[in-house]
Parts: C-alpha cells; structure tokens; sequence
C-alpha cells in the first residue's frame, strides 16, 4: 500500500464523515474542491518529479508495502484489497461531487467537461476494480510509449480537473 492509499484512509476515515455529519452541500462542495486541488496540484508535482525519484523514497515504499502487509497478514484482512476498496470509495465521492457541479452550472461546455470528468472517474473504478481482479503489479524498467501515452493523459485528466474546479467554484461563489 502506498502513501497515497494511506492518505486516501485518512480522508475517508476521518474528512468524509465530518462532511457527511455536516451535512451541508456547501460543506461538501468546498472542502471537496479544496481536497481534489490538492490533489491534482500534488500529481502534477510528482509527474515532474517522477524522473527524479531518489532510491530511498522507492526503498521506503517497498518497506512499507511490507509491514502493512505483515499487519494486514497479523489481522487477517488483505491490506491490498482493504487499500482498493478505499480508492473505489474515494472515486465515488468524486464522482458525486462532479454530479453536484453539474447540477450547479448552466453552462453547457461546463457541463460537458463534467461529464467526461465523469467517465473518467468511473473507468478509474473499473481500471481499479480490474487490477485487483488481477493482482497486477508494474513492474520498474525503461518507460515505453504507452507509459509516456498514459503520462500525457495524467498530465491532462489533472489540469482538467483543476481548471474545471476553478471555473465551477468562481461561477457558483462569485
């Protein structure tokens, strides 16, 4: 399990039912702005860095893959699987918070960015629902097209979302 599945734990153990318990859209739409910028400036910032990775940060990644495996293994749960079903829940939330801002503008081109936002968080779903079907791993060598293809489409799927965040809390807050 990585530190973005832990982070993504947190959020839902933590953030999410405060939100829920709030049970205020405007709550819900802010923080959930805030947490998906965050987040898209973050991936933005590690597809810069990602040629840059020093060793100790993919060793201490690997170590901790393994001690939450041995907790996972100490409970009886799959760290693996528990770590998925939190992406999946985390991916749901997204989605609901596109749906609102869809309902919230009334511009059609906005309209149409959220649903392809949308769709893609949804295949981000079943892309997920997928590997862990299939227990697959990446494996660390030399990037082909495909891995530079599917970097293009990160780069975009992140500036996307942000500038559509931006242009939906401008038109609803202001």
């Amino acid at each position: 399990m990585s530190a973005k599945s832990l982070v993504m734990m947190f959020f839902m153990v933590i953030i999410f039912p405060i939100i829920i318990i709030c049970y205020n859209t405007g709550a819900f739409f802010v923080i959930t702005s805030l947490i998906l910028m965050i987040g898209a400036i973050a991936n933005l910032k590690k597809l810069l860095e990602q040629q840059d990775l020093p060793k100790e940060v993919l060793e201490f990644e690997e170590d901790l893959d393994e001690e939450l495996g041995d907790i996972g293994e100490l409970l009886g749960i799959n760290a693996r699987k528990v770590s998925y079903g939190f992406m999946i829940c985390m991916d749901i939330i997204v989605i609901t918070y596109f749906v609102y801002a869809l309902m919230l503008t009334q511009s059609f081109l906005i309209q149409a960015i959220a649903i392809i936002l949308i769709a893609d968080w949804a295949y981000d779903i079943i892309t997920i629902i997928d590997s862990m079907i299939n227990e697959e791993t990446k494996d660390e060598g030399e990037m082909t097209w495909k891995d530079i293809l599917y970097d293009g489409y990160l780069w975009a799927h992140n500036l996307v979302t942000m500038v559509f965040i931006v242009i939906v809390f401008f038109q609803y807050y202001i």
